[in-house]
């Protein structure tokens, strides 16, 4: 499953993107995370018993990157998680097992 979102000129603003508060009981989004930014792609792969979550969150410039913002959100719940950054561009690789993913 996949989704991407990109704005050309404007920052995301996460009042028009979606609802933060997301159900464990439905297949929602949470965009908090990604205020400031003008492009994000999320992919989710399902395994036998485990899940790997990547996103990867484009910024105007180095200078919006909101690092903090995105470890604080897109860290929970994870078993394993590692953020990488290139100029205005980060990376989000997340593991996932268990019985969140049986969820």
């Amino acid at each position: 499953m996949a989704l991407c979102r990109y704005a050309e000129t404007d920052a995301f603003d996460p009042a028009t993107l979606g609802n933060e508060q997301v159900s464990s009981d439905t297949l929602e989004f949470a965009f908090g995370a990604f205020e400031g930014a003008n492009g994000a792609h999320q992919q989710l792969s399902l395994g036998d018993g485990d899940a790997t979550a990547s996103a990867v969150v484009t910024y105007a410039d180095e200078a919006s990157v909101d690092r903090d913002r995105l470890e604080s959100a897109l860290r929970t719940d994870a078993d394993s998680v590692s953020f990488g950054q290139d100029g205005p561009a980060v990376a989000v690789d997340a593991e996932y097992s268990g019985d969140l993913v049986d969820e």
